[in-house]
């Protein structure tokens, strides 16, 4: 799984002629997993402990957010370098 991010950034990248890195990508998740796949893959990760998944289990991500009802919160996370 956590090849999938690095792969789309690679076929994004060749199509469109813009370098997608940890910079310009970033994964919405709410699992450890997903977590874990933006990191391999090297995005950045914005955690969501809406789910099942507490935000502890969630603290490796670059921001934990509680629920994705915030869009002030959620957009200045996804505008974050």
């Amino acid at each position: 799984m956590a090849g999938v991010a690095a792969a789309l950034q690679q076929d994004r990248s060749g199509s469109v002629g813009t370098v997608f890195d940890r910079h310009s990508t970033v994964l919405i998740g709410d699992s450890p997993a997903d977590v874990e796949t933006a990191r391999k893959g090297g995005a950045r990760v914005i955690a969501v402990a809406a789910g099942g998944t507490s935000a502890s289990a969630l603290a490796d991500a670059d921001v934990v957010l509680d629920d994705l009802t915030d869009i002030d919160a959620l957009t200045k996370a996804i505008r974050a370098q």
